[in-house]
């Protein structure tokens, strides 16, 4: 059962973990709607620059899908679960959360990686 404190999205993130301490990357694949594709990377930017001010946060960067112009990619790294959980709770990743039923056509895809020989 996944804990209560946990944000939902951690929690997701927490059963694909082997050890939630560690440093582990995730990507975020989304397809943006048509009309919204010019202005995506000015609805991240406050999330961008934000983000990469954490202290747990080792990478945040988002990028275009070369293979699909409404697709981008969003590449996070993180020292833990924990700081993952802490910058999920934070106001501006409230709004970009909820500003996602607006510009994106559907759910976004979220993919954990664990590091190979760290």
């Amino acid at each position: 059962m996944p804990s209560p404190d946990l944000h939902p999205l951690a929690a997701t993130v927490k059963a694909k973990l082997t050890d939630p301490t560690q440093p582990f990357s995730l990507l975020v694949l989304m397809k943006v709607k048509p009309e919204k594709v010019a202005g995506f990377p000015a609805f991240f930017a406050d999330a961008v620059a934000s983000t990469r001010k954490e202290p747990g946060n080792l990478a945040y960067d988002l990028y275009l899908d070369s293979d699909n112009p409404h697709g981008y990619i969003l590449v996070e790294r993180w020292k833990s679960l924990a700081d993952l959980d802490a910058h999920l709770k934070t106001p501006v990743i409230d709004k970009l959360l909820a500003g996602f039923p607006e510009n994106l056509d559907g759910d976004a895809e979220l993919k954990v990686g664990l590091p190979v020989g760290e």
